[in-house]
C-alpha cells in the first residue's frame, strides 16, 4: 500500500473540498464575516451579493437550503460548517470509489470512473440506463446540461442522486442530502479537482479487495485527511486545554495492522481458544501463549467484542476476520457467520462523527466481502456515534417526564444528565440508571393528539433521545473482550477534568490511563483487554496507582515494549502494546524491542522472530517480582542480581542533595545567552549567595540543561539576579528562588530532556541552576564518584527501570541504587577527572564558550602553514579525544560492573561522535567565523594585531569587490603565509565543493549565502553579528558586531557603506551599458545584458532600503544589551515606508532570524 500517495491525496482533498465549500458559500452571501441579507426578494426568488461582487438569484428549494445553511452557520460557526461539509463529501467520495472498484454498487455502474478507461464516468455516459429514482424533470436537467456541454453540472446532479439512492443501503453514511450541503458541493471530473486527484493519485488496486487491496484503506484515508488539522491543533494548543471540538483531530492515531493483529489475537483469539474445542489455535498468528488451555465451552454468539474508541473501525475489522475463521471452524457458512458477527459479536463507539461513519461503512463492506448477497439482507452493525443531550429542549424533557412514573422520570433525567457533554467524556461515561425503562418508554410514547406550539419538534427530541439510548446500551453491556487504541492526552478542558477527578482521580495522569481502568469495567470476570498506549504507565510515578491496581488485582498476559522513536511517524510518543486479563494472573510474556532501532515494520520483524525462535529479548516474568522495587515499575527484563541491587543498596537521594532549581516566572525576561549581554555585567566565579549583592553584577552563570553532553559543557546561560532577584520577585508570583545555600556550589548538573540518555556534567562552581538544569550536590569527597556512576551505562540501564522517557525527573534519579565502594573510589575518581578534562578542552574549543581563547587550529600542536594539513591535524586530535573518551567510559562501566557484582551484560555504549567535530567543512567554517570575530575586534590574533578592526564589514556578490572577502584573504595570508595562500584558497574551494570557483569566490559565496545561517545555528538564533540585508537581490549586505553598536550605527551604514555600494553599482551599470553599446562580441553583449538586469534590480532594491535606513537613522535608536537580541533586533524590523507610487510597505533592515 503506497501510503505516501494516500497521504498526499487525503491532505490535498481536504484543502480542495474546504476551499470549494467556502467559495460556494460565498455565492449565497455566507462568509466568515456572517450571513448577508438578500439584496432583493420577490415571489419565489431571492438575490444575494456574491463574494465576487456579482448577483446570484436563487429559487425554490435553493432558498430553503440557503436558510438551513444560515441556521447551521449561526448554530455551529462558519468554520465548523465548512469542515463538516468537506468531510461529509470526502467520506462519500471514497466510499463510492471503494464500492465502484469492487463492484458493490447496486447499479453496477461506475460513478467516478469508467470501466473502459474513458475520461467520462460511466454514470454520465449511461445515465439513461441507470435507475437512481430520478424524476423526469431531473433526467431532462441532466440531458440539457450534457447538451450544453456542462458535463460537470450533469455529473454533480447525478452524484447527489447516487448518494441519495445509497441512503437505503447505507443510511448512516449516505444520509439524505436535500439540505445546505448540496449548495456547497462543486465537483468536477473534467478539470483538476478532487475527483481527478482521487483517480490519478491512488492506484485502483489499493481499493480492490481482489487485487490485495484492503478495506483498511478507508481508515488510512481518514487518518491522513485529518492529519493536517491534527498538527494545527497540537501546534496551536501548546499548554492549553484541548476542547471537545478538537479532541478527535488531536488524538486520532491509526494503529499499525500487525499491532492490531497482536492485540486481537491475544485477547479475542485467546478467549475463543479457551472456550471452543473446535478452534484451531494455529489460525491465530500472533498468539504468544501457544499452550492456551481449554476452560469451558461457550457459544460463539455469546462472545462480545468492544472497541470504545473505534476510530474508523480498524480493530473491529480484524476482529471480524478472526471471528469468520472461528465460525467457519464451527460449521457456519459465511453468510450465516456474517449475520451472527454483526448481530452478536462486534460493538464500537466513537465521539467523532466522521470516524463513526467510516467504521460503519468499513464493517458493511467487510460483510459484503464475505457475503455477496449481504446487501439483499443487510444487518446494521452495533457501532454508534456518541451524541450529546446539550441541544435538547428542556421544555420537551419536561413534557416527556410529566405524567409518568417516578422511576422512569428519574431514569430519563439521568439519561439526559449523563449524556450532557458526552463528546468530552466519550466512552468513559459509566451510567447507573435503568436504561430498559427509558427505552421502553420512548418506544411506546404516543405522539398523536399532541400537535401544539409546545410540542413542536417533540418527535425530533424523541429521535435524539433514542440515538442516545442506542449508544448507552453499549456502555451498560459486559464484554468478553475489549480492545482499543485510546486517546493520548492530558490537556483536559474543564468538563473532562472535573469528570476524571471525580471518578478516576488516582488514574488521571492521562486519558489513556483512565481508559485502562474504565475498560476493566466493561469486561466480564474472565475477559481480556488489549491496548496500545504510551509506555510511561509502566514506569513513572504518575501511574503508580494504576500499576498497583493491575499488579494486585489483574494480570498482564503479554506485552511488547517498542524501541524509542519507533512510532514517531505517527505520533511523537514511545509506545507499548499489551493484553490484560480481568482475572488475577501472575505470569506473562514480555517482548523488549528496545535495542532494535527502526520503525514499526522493523519492530514487527523482531517480534515475529521472538514468537518462533528462542531470543534474548523474550521474557517470561512473574508480576509479583515487580513489587520488589519501589513504585512497582513493570521491570520484566531484570535479572535476579540486578533486581536485588534496588532492594539492597541505598538510594541516591540518601547520599546527596538532589534539587530542582530556580524558576524565574518569565525566562524571556530574566534569561539570556551569555554572549547577548555585556560580559562586564556577568558575575563569574562567585562562591555564595551573598556574593550576588557584594559583586554588584546583574547576570550570573546558570545551568539550564541543553543538548546531550556528558562530563562538562552546555555553559550557555546567565540569569538576571541583580539585588538577589528583586525584579524576579516583583514581576511574577510564579517564581521559585530555591535553596540559596546551594548557589554557586560545585555540583553535578544534567538536562531535563535529552534524546541520548542521561548526561551528567561537572559544574565547577560559580553557577546558579534552573528547574530544567536540575543539580545534585554531593559532598566534594564523593562528587566525582557519583558523576562517574550517573554517566555509566549501568546507571542508564537502572534508570530505564524507573523512567525510560526523555525526561529525567529528580525523583527518579533519587531512587537510583548507589553503592560506594571505597576501594574502587580513587580509581574511578581519576578516570572521571580525565573525562572531565577531555570534555572541557573540547567545549572550550567552541566559539560559544566564554573560556574560548582562540581558534584551536592556531595552537602550536595543530598549526601548519598548509591549511589542509592544519585541518587534518585537528581532525586527528578530535579522533584521539573521542577514542580516549570512549576508552575511559568503558573503563568506568567495567569498574561499576565490579562494584555492583554484575556479569557483563548487553549494555550499549553511548555514541560520542557528535561531540567531536571532525568534518573538514565544519572546521573551516569555524576558522572563518573566528576570523570575522578578529576582524570585528571581538577576538585577538597575534598574527593580525596590526590590522585595523572594523565595526561594519560589507559583503558584495562579486568577490573582487567584496570587503569581507578581501579582509579574510588578507588574514589567511598573514596567518598561514603568502607562499601557501593560493594552495589554501584552493583547499577552501574544494572543502566547500565549489569546483568551478576560486578560493576567493568560494569564501565570498559562503558569506553571501550560508554564513549567517550557520551563525544563527551556532548562536541559537541569538546572533551577535547582525546582517543588514536589503533583500533577495543581494543589493547590499553588511555585518555589524552587536556589542559595538551605538545610536549612530545605522546612519553610518547608510551614509558610509550603502551609498558607496550604490555608487559602485551605478558605475558598474555604466560599464555594462558601454559594453552593450560598443562590443562586437555577442557573448560579451549577452553577459553584459544579464549583468545589467541584475544591477538594475539591485539598485532598485537598495533605493527602497535606503529609504528605510534613513527613517531609522534619524531616530538614532539605542539598544540595551540586557534586553537581549530578540527585543533589540525587533527594533530594526518591519519599518514602514511609502514608495514613489504612494504604496505603503514594510522593510526589514536585518536578515530574518
Amino acid at each position: 500500500m503506497d501510503k505516501g500517495a494516500i497521504k498526499t491525496f487525503a491532505i490535498e482533498a481536504r484543502k480542495i473540498l474546504m476551499k470549494s465549500a467556502e467559495t460556494q458559500a460565498g455565492f449565497y452571501g455566507v462568509t466568515k464575516d456572517g450571513c448577508a441579507d438578500p439584496i432583493q426578494k420577490g415571489a419565489g426568488f431571492e438575490v444575494y451579493r456574491t463574494i465576487a461582487g456579482t448577483e446570484n438569484r436563487i429559487y425554490g428549494n435553493d432558498i430553503n437550503r440557503r436558510r438551513k445553511l444560515k441556521e447551521a452557520v449561526e448554530n455551529q460557526g462558519f468554520d465548523q460548517v465548512i469542515e463538516e461539509t468537506a468531510y461529509t463529501w470526502f467520506n462519500r467520495l471514497i466510499a463510492i470509489r471503494f464500492m465502484e472498484v469492487n463492484g458493490y454498487l447496486p447499479t453496477r455502474t461506475r460513478v467516478l470512473s469508467s470501466e473502459t478507461g474513458s475520461n467520462t464516468p460511466d454514470l454520465v455516459a449511461q445515465y439513461m440506463d441507470v435507475d437512481l429514482g430520478m424524476a423526469d424533470e431531473e433526467i431532462e436537467k441532466v440531458a440539457r446540461a450534457i447538451k450544453d456541454n456542462r458535463y460537470d453540472d450533469a455529473f454533480a446532479l447525478l452524484f447527489i442522486k447516487q448518494c441519495n439512492a445509497l441512503n437505503e443501503l447505507l443510511p448512516k453514511l449516505f444520509e439524505k442530502t436535500d439540505d445546505y450541503m448540496e449548495l456547497l458541493l462543486k465537483l468536477s471530473y473534467t478539470s483538476d479537482g478532487v475527483v481527478r486527484l482521487l483517480l490519478t493519485s491512488i492506484p485502483e488496486t489499493i481499493f480492490s479487495v481482489e487485487s490485495d487491496g484492503k478495506i483498511e484503506i478507508i481508515g488510512w484515508l481518514y487518518q491522513y485527511y485529518i492529519s493536517e488539522k491534527h498538527n494545527q491543533v497540537l501546534n496551536a494548543i501548546g499548554k492549553k486545554a484541548i476542547g471537545k471540538e478538537d479532541l478527535p483531530a488531536a488524538t486520532q492515531i491509526f494503529t499499525p495492522d500487525w499491532v492490531v493483529n497482536y492485540m486481537v489475537d491475544n485477547s479475542l483469539g485467546k478467549y475463543i481458544a479457551e472456550h471452543r474445542m473446535d478452534f484451531d489455535i494455529d489460525e491465530v498468528k500472533y498468539l504468544t501463549d501457544k499452550n492456551t488451555v481449554f476452560i469451558e465451552n461457550r457459544e460463539l454468539t455469546d462472545i462480545k467484542f468492544f472497541d470504545p474508541c473505534m476510530g474508523s473501525g480498524h480493530i473491529l475489522l480484524y476482529a471480524f476476520d478472526l471471528l469468520i475463521r472461528a465460525y467457519r471452524q464451527a460449521g457456519y457458512r459465511d453468510r450465516e457467520a456474517v449475520e451472527q458477527i454483526l448481530t452478536h459479536n462486534l460493538y464500537g463507539l466513537d465521539i467523532d462523527r466522521r470516524a463513526f461513519q467510516l467504521a460503519y461503512f468499513s464493517l458493511m463492506m467487510k460483510a459484503r466481502s464475505y457475503d455477496r448477497g449481504f446487501f439483499r439482507h443487510p444487518v446494521d452493525p452495533h457501532v454508534f456515534e456518541i451524541v450529546e443531550s446539550n441541544s435538547l429542549s428542556n421544555r420537551h424533557i419536561k413534557i416527556l417526564t410529566s405524567g409518568t412514573t417516578d422511576e422512569v422520570r428519574e431514569s430519563l433525567v439521568d439519561l439526559v444528565k449523563e449524556s450532557r457533554d458526552a463528546k468530552d467524556i466519550g466512552s468513559l461515561i459509566s451510567p447507573k440508571f435503568n436504561l430498559a425503562n427509558v427505552n421502553q418508554f420512548l418506544n411506546e410514547y404516543d405522539l398523536s393528539g399532541q400537535i401544539s406550539i409546545e410540542t413542536y419538534g417533540l418527535d425530533r427530541t424523541i429521535a435524539h433521545l433514542k440515538s442516545i439510548v442506542n449508544y448507552m446500551e453499549l456502555l451498560f453491556t459486559k464484554y468478553e473482550v475489549v480492545v482499543t487504541n485510546p486517546p493520548y492526552h492530558n490537556k483536559y478542558d474543564d468538563v473532562l477534568k472535573q469528570f476524571i477527578f471525580e471518578r478516576y482521580k488516582d488514574y488521571s495522569g492521562d486519558l489513556f490511563s483512565v481508559f485502562m481502568i474504565r475498560n476493566f469495567g466493561f469486561l466480564s470476570k474472565d475477559g481480556y483487554a488489549g491496548f496500545m498506549t504510551p509506555n510511561v504507565w509502566m514506569f513513572i510515578r504518575t501511574y503508580e496507582k494504576l500499576r498497583e491496581f493491575i499488579i494486585d488485582n489483574k494480570g498482564i498476559c503479554s506485552l511488547i515494549q517498542f524501541s524509542k522513536g519507533a512510532f514517531f511517524k505517527e505520533a511523537t510518543v514511545d509506545i507499548c502494546s499489551f493484553v490484560l486479563t480481568n482475572a488475577n494472573m501472575d505470569i506473562g510474556n514480555y517482548y523488549r524491542l528496545e535495542n532494535f532501532k527502526g520503525d514499526m515494520e522493523v519492530q514487527r520483524l523482531y517480534f515475529e522472530k521472538a514468537l518462533y525462535d528462542r531470543t534474548s529479548y523474550h521474557y517470561i516474568a512473574n508480576k509479583e517480582e515487580f513489587k520488589k522495587i519501589e513504585s512497582w515499575p513493570i521491570s520484566y527484563w531484570l535479572s535476579t542480581d540486578t533486581r536485588s541491587i534496588f532492594c539492597e543498596c541505598m538510594q541516591l537521594k540518601e547520599a546527596t542533595n538532589i534539587k530542582n532549581g530556580i524558576q524565574t516566572g518569565c525566562n524571556d525576561k530574566f534569561l539570556r545567552y551569555w554572549y547577548e549581554v555585556s560580559q562586564s555585567d556577568i558575575g563569574f566565579e562567585l562562591t555564595c549567595a551573598e556574593d550576588i549583592i557584594t559583586s554588584g553584577k546583574k547576570w550570573f552563570p546558570y545551568n539550564k540543561g541543553g543538548e546531550f553532553r556528558r562530563w562538562y559543557g552546555n555553559n550557555y546561560f546567565v540569569v538576571y539576579m541583580k539585588d538577589a532577584g528583586k525584579e524576579i520577585k516583583e514581576y511574577s508570583s510564579n517564581y521559585r528562588l530555591r535553596d540559596p545555600n546551594l548557589y554557586f556550589k560545585k555540583s553535578i548538573t544534567w538536562s531535563d530532556i535529552t534524546s541520548g540518555g542521561f548526561s551528567g556534567r561537572f559544574s565547577e562552581g560559580g553557577f546558579l541552576f534552573d528547574v530544567q538544569g536540575s543539580s545534585a550536590f554531593p559532598n566534594e569527597e564523593i562528587l566525582l564518584y557519583i558523576l562517574g556512576f550517573l554517566n555509566s551505562n549501568i546507571s542508564q540501564e537502572l534508570l530505564q527501570v524507573l523512567n525510560p522517557t526523555l525526561h529525567t525527573q529528580i525523583g527518579d534519579l533519587g531512587r537510583l541504587p548507589i553503592l560506594i565502594d571505597k576501594e574502587k573510589k580513587s580509581v574511578i575518581d581519576d578516570i572521571v577527572r580525565s573525562c572531565i578534562l577531555l570534555a572541557k578542552d573540547n567545549w572550550n574549543d567552541k566559539e560559544i564558550s566564554w573560556s574560548y581563547t582562540g581558534c584551536p587550529l592556531l595552537k602550536a600542536n595543530i598549526y601548519s602553514a598548509s591549511l589542509a594539513q592544519t585541518v587534518r591535524n585537528y581532525m586527528k586530535l578530535q579522533q584521539e579525544r573521542k577514542e580516549k573518551l570512549d576508552l575511559l567510559e568503558s573503563q568506568i562501566d567495567k569498574e561499576f560492573l565490579q562494584v555492583y557484582k554484575l556479569a557483563v551484560e548487553n549494555i550499549s555504549a553511548i555514541d560520542n561522535t557528535n561531540l567531536f567535530i571532525d568534518q573538514e567543512e565544519m572546521i573551516v567554517k569555524q576558522l572563518l567565523s573566528y576570523l570575522v570575530g578578529v576582524l570585528m575586534g571581538r577576538f585577538n590574533c597575534e598574527m593580525c594585531n596590526d590590522m585595523k578592526r572594523k565595526k561594519i564589514v560589507v559583503i558584495r556578490d562579486e568577490a573582487n569587490v567584496s570587503q569581507i572577502t578581501n579582509d579574510l584573504v588578507d588574514m589567511l595570508e598573514r596567518i598561514f603565509g603568502k607562499d601557501q595562500l593560493d594552495e589554501n584558497l584552493e583547499y577552501i574551494a574544494k572543502v566547500f565543493n565549489l569546483k568551478n570557483k576560486s578560493g576567493r569566490e568560494a569564501i565570498n559565496n559562503y558569506f553571501l549565502t550560508k554564513f549567517y545561517t550557520d551563525h544563527l545555528k551556532m548562536y541559537q538564533k541569538k546572533p551577535i553579528y547582525w546582517l543588514f540585508d536589503s533583500g533577495k537581490q543581494n543589493g547590499f549586505k553588511c555585518l555589524m558586531y552587536m556589542h559595538k553598536y551605538n545610536k549612530d550605527t545605522v546612519g553610518r551604514v547608510r551614509s558610509d557603506y550603502l551609498r558607496e555600494v550604490q555608487d559602485a553599482l551605478e558605475s558598474a551599470l555604466k560599464n555594462v551599458d558601454y559594453t552593450i553599446a560598443n562590443s562586437t562580441s555577442a557573448v560579451d553583449k549577452a553577459a553584459a545584458t544579464k549583468k545589467r538586469e541584475k544591477y538594475i534590480k539591485q539598485l532598485n532594491e537598495t533605493r527602497t532600503y535606503f529609504q528605510a535606513l534613513s527613517h531609522v537613522a534619524l531616530q538614532r535608536i539605542e539598544i540595551d544589551l540586557d534586553d537581549g537580541v530578540k527585543t533589540n533586533y525587533a527594533k530594526f524590523q518591519g519599518i514602514e515606508i511609502v514608495d514613489e507610487n504612494g504604496k505603503k510597505q514594510k522593510i526589514d533592515l536585518l536578515a530574518k532570524i
